[in-house]
């Protein structure tokens, strides 16, 4: 699939089966792959639980907001049983051309491994702010290699 130049966002995951996202292409204004869930307004959608991201190209995501091209970011009250959202993630095998610098945004996310991975800095667009390729908030047993 590819996804963009059209669109806010790419693809919007929200499940406790497991997802596979390969050999895609992901040109969007903000998020190229968005993982968010909601305990708090909408109560509509629960965490990932396993989830393979493999061989996709993510060409300059993020150039709205200057975002990052992966994002996990649940909503949930505090008051939430759940300590970590979204759990067992596996990003590799892909190529990442970005302009901001954002790569991967991850919040109360727990075993994350990124690894394999190329990220080409890119001057597609003006930058706005530079962000840092990783992001992380509140996330356990997170590996980032090669």
């Amino acid at each position: 699939c590819r996804s963009g130049r059209n669109r806010p966002r790419g693809f919007l995951i929200s499940s406790p089966k497991r997802v596979v996202i390969e050999d895609n292409e992901f040109e969007n204004s903000s998020y190229g792959l968005h993982f968010t869930g909601d305990t708090k307004f909408w109560f509509e959608s629960t965490g990932v639980r396993d989830v393979l991201i493999r061989g996709n190209r993510f060409e300059n995501c993020g150039y709205h907001y200057g975002e990052a091209a992966i994002c996990f970011l649940p909503e949930f009250t505090a008051e939430s049983d759940q300590e970590y959202f979204h759990r067992n993630i596996v990003i590799e095998d892909n190529r990442f051309e970005t302009f901001t610098g954002g790569v991967l945004f991850a919040k109360d996310t727990e075993n994350l491994i990124f690894r394999n991975n190329e990220i080409i800095q890119t001057h597609a667009y003006p930058r706005r702010r530079k962000n840092e390729p990783f992001e992380l908030v509140h996330c356990r047993n997170v590996v980032l290699e090669n």
